[in-house]
Parts: structure tokens; sequence; C-alpha cells
């Protein structure tokens, strides 16, 4: 059962550590891909953060602005009741 395989396996590696490499080798890839593609949506999701920051940054410091051109174009809109909206 397994503890066969994995004896002879562990055997393989105290006698020949480049022949058991080699065997698990399509597991390492695998598992290397998986960790790449892990990281680079890891890398992509906290560079969307970053910008959020800067953006948010960016909006809040000219919010004052935005406000009183906002409130115009509601006013031109709706007239009095653009106050309320």
């Amino acid at each position: 059962m397994i503890g066969e395989k994995l004896s002879a396996f562990w055997t393989l590696a105290s006698e020949n550590l480049t022949a058991a490499i080699e065997k698990l080798k399509d597991h390492f890839k695998g598992l290397g891909e998986w960790l790449l593609g892990a990281g680079l949506v890891s890398v992509f999701g906290l560079l969307q953060f970053i910008f959020a920051i800067i953006i948010s940054g960016i909006l809040l410091a000219y919010s004052r602005n935005v406000e009183s051109n906002l409130r115009a174009v509601a006013h031109r809109i709706a007239g009095d009741f653009g106050e309320e909206l």
C-alpha cells in the first residue's frame, strides 16, 4: 500500500536523489505553475489597491471643487429641487 511505496521512494531518494527528483518532476511543475498563478493574482490585486488609493487621494484633494460643480449642475437640471439631490 502507501507504506511500501513511500519506503521504496525513500530508499530511492537516499541512494539517488537525482532520480527521485526526476520521478517527482511533474508534481513539482504543477505546483510551480499554481504558485506562479497565485503570485500573479496577488500582485495584480495589490496594484489595484494602490491605484485605488491614489485615485481616492486625487478625488479627495479636489472634493470641494467637485462638490460645488455638482451642486451647480443639479441646480441647472432640477432648479430649486436640485439642492436636495
